[in-house]
Order: structure tokens, then C-alpha cells, then sequence
């Protein structure tokens, strides 16, 4: 059990925790154009009792990407999920990805 904390688990928090305070704004694309809607995700059984379910999402990368969800702990303590969404950044327009707070 020591091992899989070790050598799994570690590792991973620690890169949740190092990306968690991070959120990109990107540019929009070209027109007022939404992300598609969201595509149907079968949720796994959680790989571990501390787990949570990361939604899957659509990111802005030149075009829409989906972004598949994932198992893992929350970044910190009472860590809510945000939904991405369209906001400004001064008077330009932007996509603020979803992202933990």
C-alpha cells in the first residue's frame, strides 16, 4: 500500500496541485461561436475512495478539442469544479477554461 501511495498516487497529486491554480484564458475562436455540447462519458468505477469525477470538457486549441474526464484527488480541501465559460479579459473577449477552485 506504501508503494502505491508512493509510486501512483504522490505523483499525481502533486502535478493536480501544481495546475490547479492555473487558468488560461485563450483567445476565442473567429465569430461568437460555443463550445459543442458536451459528449456522453460512461464514468469508471473511482480507482480510490478519495477520488473525485473530473468532468470531461471541450478546450479551445485553434479549434474544439474535447478534453476526456478523469479520476482523481481534489486539488485541495472543499476544491469546487468550474465550468468553463466565455468572460473578458478588459474589452476582448475570451474562454476561460474549466478548472479547479
Amino acid at each position: 500500500m506504501k508503494k502505491l501511495i508512493l509510486t501512483h498516487i504522490m505523483p499525481l497529486a502533486a502535478g493536480l496541485a501544481l495546475f490547479s491554480g492555473c487558468v488560461v484564458e485563450q483567445p476565442p475562436p473567429p465569430g461568437p461561436e460555443a463550445p459543442p455540447p458536451a459528449e456522453a462519458e460512461v464514468v469508471p468505477p473511482s480507482p480510490n475512495i478519495v477520488f473525485v469525477w473530473t468532468p470531461g470538457f471541450w478546450d479551445w486549441q485553434g479549434r474544439w478539442v474535447w478534453m476526456h474526464g478523469y479520476w482523481g484527488p481534489r486539488p485541495h480541501p472543499g476544491a469546487v469544479w468550474v465550468q468553463g465559460r466565455w468572460g473578458y479579459h478588459g474589452h476582448h473577449r475570451v474562454w476561460v477554461r474549466p478548472h479547479w477552485q
